[in-house]
């Protein structure tokens, strides 16, 4: 079985245009199929439980029948559009699937079809200034690297790969250097933390083994106290486009990467990020 993109879409979220621009490069690069997939989650009236109101009951049945209804004619229109964008960005293996049941489980379910997925920072319901209500359960659950964009998507000419030393941070180094997804696009080193030899060491180690995978790579050893800012700032500072993390690491990035500052990190960060597992 070919493994394949699988991008959400639906509602009325602004990201469904970036989502569909994050696939289409995503596929090309990979040169994988995709899937967009739209969850309709169910969410059934309460109906009165005496017998006396049966007519009532009948009545918000048949209201939940309908409103399920118009939401599959919604996610019809959404993905029609959707599959368009896909197909004027070249993708030549694009396909769609409208499900009804809750998001995690789904994905759960596709975990043996998935080699990456990608989602908005925001859903349909999110206010500004909020994440998606799901993103970090998602991040949690699904076992391939998922690609969180904002509300335009750029194609990457410069990444940022936040590195300490730590097992899951040399995995990203070597996931980034073997995938084709990355390949050849300037990417940029950073670690937070003193000028010692052991972190001089790490850092030329992720070089070499960058540059051993055709990946044009740049250092930063950088003394910050809040490695938040200084990761966010160094992408503004350079015109990073992505940035990439691993999803669980240690020392100063477990702590960025755990709780509460997951979500300050997602909600803040300026561009598209990549989160490998």
């Amino acid at each position: 079985m070919t493994r394949q993109i699988f991008s959400c879409v639906g509602g009325r979220s602004p990201f469904i245009e970036s989502v569909c621009d994050a696939t289409a490069w995503a596929s090309n690069r990979l040169a994988v199929p995709s899937t967009l997939l739209n969850v309709i989650e169910k969410e059934r009236t309460q109906s009165p439980k005496t017998n006396k109101e049966d007519a009532l009951r009948e009545k918000m049945d048949t209201l939940d029948k309908q409103r399920i209804e118009l939401m599959h004619e919604h996610a019809q229109q959404i993905m029609k559009e959707a599959m368009t964008r896909l197909e004027d960005h070249s993708v030549a293996d694009a396909n769609s699937r409208i499900r009804e049941g809750n998001l995690i489980d789904i994905l759960e379910g596709l975990d043996d079809e998935m080699r990456m997925m990608v989602i908005g920072k925001r859903g349909d319901t999110s206010l500004n200034g909020h994440l998606g209500s799901r993103l970090e359960q998602v991040i949690r659950v699904v076992r391939h690297p998922v690609l969180v964009v904002q509300q335009t998507f750029t194609q990457p000419r410069r990444i940022m790969l936040a590195f300490d030393g730590s097992v899951s941070t040399v995995k990203g180094v070597r996931m980034v250097a073997e995938s084709p997804l990355l390949n050849g696009i300037e990417c940029d080193v950073v670690m937070i933390g003193g000028d010692t030899d052991e972190h001089r060491e790490q850092m030329e180690w992720a070089r070499n083994t960058l540059e051993d995978g055709h990946v044009p790579v740049r250092t930063h050893l950088t003394k910050a106290n809040n490695t938040t800012e200084a990761l966010k700032q160094h992408a503004l500072d350079n015109d990073v486009d992505m940035m990439v993390m691993g999803a669980y690491g240690h020392s100063r990035l477990r702590h960025w990467l755990v709780g509460s500052t997951t979500t300050e990190m997602l909600l803040n960060s300026p561009c598209a990020m990549l989160v490998l597992r």
